[in-house]
């Protein structure tokens, strides 16, 4: 699917207890993706080459960088380098993957549904969309519950009554927006 490509960490911003962006600059050399698929992220840690997938986040149109979103979940040695040691400047090697992906050719309309680090691939067609289209409407319906030591939270702050909640963010027609409503016993409308 592509050949493996040195990139240099750009920035890194923590966005939740688990979850770390990385801003990832290409230096000038040609990487194709559609919206909605994955890097493999490859780094040589204690001597070994190691792996792990990542959602892409940005807009293909982009063609400077790429945003990824890592969760710290596992055992796997990349994950765990990334949260606990990488830095801004540090060189990984990507590729890219998956044949999730998003095509102008699916339709005037698209809702697409998500939760928790899997809103990430989502992230990239909604601002694929924002950015290439102004004849799409795409809506997102998410689900981002947190469980942590007897307590609920949402990854983006919010603490829903009873313990779920649901938000829809719109774009394309409607200039985008985000509305945290529809709190309740699960998916709604």
């Amino acid at each position: 699917m592509g050949v493996n490509i040195p990139v240099r960490i750009a920035s890194i911003q923590q966005e939740t207890p688990t979850i770390k962006s990385f801003r990832v600059d290409l230096g000038g050399r040609c990487f194709r993706f559609k919206p909605g698929q994955w890097v493999d992220c490859y780094k040589e840690i204690e001597g070994r080459l190691t792996v792990a997938g990542y959602s892409i986040t940005s807009s293909p149109l982009n063609n400077e960088t790429i945003d990824l979103a890592v969760k710290l979940e596992g055992d796997n040695p990349v994950t765990h380098f990334l949260h606990k040691r990488a830095r801004v400047g540090d060189t990984l090697h990507v590729r890219v993957g998956g044949d999730f992906c998003y095509q102008r050719e699916m339709g005037d309309s698209i809702v697409l549904v998500g939760g928790g680090i899997g809103l990430t691939p989502l992230m990239s067609v909604l601002r694929h969309v924002e950015d290439a289209t102004s004849d799409v409407e795409a809506t997102l319906k998410q689900k981002a519950i947190t469980y942590q030591k007897g307590k609920n939270s949402i990854d983006s702050g919010v603490v829903p009554a009873a313990g779920q909640a649901i938000s829809t963010a719109t774009s394309g027609p409607h200039e985008g927006n985000m509305d945290y409503r529809g709190f309740g016993p699960g998916v709604t409308g």
